[in-house]
């Protein structure tokens, strides 16, 4: 049998699979890339407006970073990719990643993958399917660029494709690279792993890795540019007054923008880790673990607590690791305890998408995934994209993170922080209140 043999059927079964989700993949990245089209066109009408803008960001490597290789930005085409292409690339990359998990490791992990392949299935025939509906996504969403991204990373992307083949030929399945079923483990598994906290804890720290090592890097590219944007903002008065508000200087109101950038992250982190809660009802683990003595509420509050303690974690590191840089450059290693601060400052944000996502866990466990993912995508376009698509006030509301301090450009204040983590307390309470009444979800 052909180790590719019922890729086709399973590529075909993928993307019947993902329809929902796809649909609103392609609508949330859609709208948001019309939206910024249109308020592009609106802000530089004029050539003289865009003329001006291009020579202001010439040579600005900050700009360059953040909003990729600066080409033409005197036509409207060159300030929309400037714009909009490192977003919409980074957003399609964790749709891609996420498309990918779900169809290879996580069907392993639930005990799919075994049931695929005792029919006439190859070896390869998973993560090629997975990848193929992934780039069929990719092309769905946006033909042209599609095309164009392929083309640029074919290489890379082929090479990956075959480390995965080369992977599935050798490791047993429902292992990981670091050996297979047959190889010996402990006799007896460790004490902690007889408490709920100990199995959460377990079941957490992987991915928390991941999400502290993927944010501190980001918050380390960052604080690497803190400078270059200083003084670009000592050169440019223009690009500084866009970063002027009524306290603080221009770069402390840009190293606050960049700690609501990461609490966005890290509210994202919250949402996929806490979201592990349906993943171990729908695959019948947690009812192994409640037929113990181990009640619904300990089950679940130690997940919550766990991704909670997990955020703080996030920025408060990634605080530290932007701070040392910027001030390793600047002379001045305070900046440490500063940028830290900054980021503890958005963390109940964080904690509000928290409670909101065990409230939807709680009481509709069904739709809670789409909704909380949904609800991050909006709270994402009004935090960052408020002034420059002039929202109008009433909106802003909607987003947590706006009525938090933006430290280091303003004072920390206790008054806001204390309300949204009373509001987090309440809604995660009422979600687990609820989850106590209700029956398990199954698949």
């Amino acid at each position: 049998m052909s180790p590719f043999a019922g890729t086709v059927a399973l590529v075909a079964s993928c993307l019947r699979r993902d329809c929902g989700r796809l649909g609103l993949w392609a609508f949330g990245l859609v709208g948001l890339l019309a939206l910024r089209v249109a308020n592009v066109m609106d802000l530089y009408s004029t050539p003289a407006s865009r003329e001006e803008f291009a020579r202001s960001a010439e040579g600005n490597i900050a700009a360059a970073v953040i909003g990729g290789r600066p080409v033409a930005l005197d036509t409207i085409g060159g300030r929309v990719s400037f714009e909009v292409f490192v977003s919409f690339a980074a957003t399609a990359a964790l749709m891609s990643v996420l498309l990918v998990v779900r169809h290879t490791r996580a069907e392993e992990q639930a005990g799919r993958t075994e049931l695929v392949r005792a029919g006439v299935v190859g070896r390869r025939a998973q993560p090629t399917a997975a990848v193929a509906a992934t780039t069929v996504a990719n092309a769905g969403i946006a033909a042209l660029s599609a095309v164009v991204l392929v083309a640029i990373g074919l290489v890379v992307a082929v090479g990956v494709l075959a480390i995965s083949w080369w992977l599935v030929d050798r490791r047993d399945l429902g292992g990981t690279l670091g050996g297979g079923h047959g190889d010996r483990g402990r006799a007896r598994a460790p004490d902690a792993l007889g408490s709920p906290v100990g199995l959460a804890l377990r079941l957490q720290r992987a991915p928390f890795a991941g999400w502290l090592a993927g944010i501190t890097a980001f918050a380390a590219v960052f604080g690497s540019l803190a400078t270059e944007v200083e003084e670009a903002f000592e050169s440019d008065p223009d690009v500084a007054e866009r970063f002027t508000g009524t306290e603080g200087t221009p770069l402390e109101a840009f190293l606050a923008t960049v700690a609501v950038v990461l609490a966005l992250a890290t509210a994202a982190y919250v949402i996929g880790n806490l979201m592990q809660l349906h993943t171990e009802e729908t695959e019948g683990r947690a009812g192994l673990v409640l037929a113990t003595p181990v009640s619904r509420l300990a089950w679940a509050a130690s997940h919550v607590g766990i991704v909670a303690a997990g955020s703080a974690a996030i920025l408060a590191v990634s605080g530290v690791a932007a701070g040392l840089i910027h001030g390793w450059r600047a002379d001045d290693l305070s900046w440490a305890g500063e940028l830290a601060v900054a980021n503890l400052a958005q963390l109940p944000g964080a904690w509000v998408v928290a409670g909101l996502t065990v409230l939807l866990h709680g009481a509709a466990p069904r739709v809670a995934s789409v909704i909380a993912w949904s609800g991050f995508g909006v709270v994402a376009v009004v935090t960052m994209l408020a002034e420059p698509l002039q929202l109008p006030g009433s909106l802003l509301s909607v987003s947590p993170f706006v009525h938090l301090p933006g430290v280091p450009a303003a004072e920390p204040t206790a008054g806001a922080p204390v309300a949204l983590v009373t509001v987090a307390t309440a809604l995660a309470a009422v979600g687990l209140a609820a989850l106590r009444r209700r029956d398990l979800a199954s698949t």
